[in-house]
């Protein structure tokens, strides 16, 4: 049975990953920062979609399995740039 829960937990993460992509394919988008740890990039990424700003992890699989050598980079829409650097910067 846990297999099978890892199973439905990584289609759900692809499946926003798409919606993602999906929602933000025509925006420009911007790095707003690069992290060292795969799982820096998802709590900045969670903070700024809890404040309604949409957000994705470019190079997360580099990041995942080459951490030293690839940053996570977390990327938002150009017009969502500001507030979201203001955001992250605040805490």
């Amino acid at each position: 049975m846990q297999i099978l829960g890892e199973i439905v937990n990584f289609i759900q993460r692809k499946s926003e990953n798409l919606q993602n992509q999906n929602i933000m394919k025509d925006e420009t988008l911007v790095v707003l920062e690069e992290y060292n740890t795969l799982t820096e990039a998802q709590i900045a990424k969670s903070i700024l979609e809890s404040a309604g700003i949409e957000a994705m992890i470019r190079n997360e699989h580099m990041a995942m399995n080459f951490p030293l050598a690839t940053p996570a980079q977390l990327v938002v829409s150009d017009a969502d740039y500001e507030q979201a650097k203001a955001l992250l910067h605040h805490r």
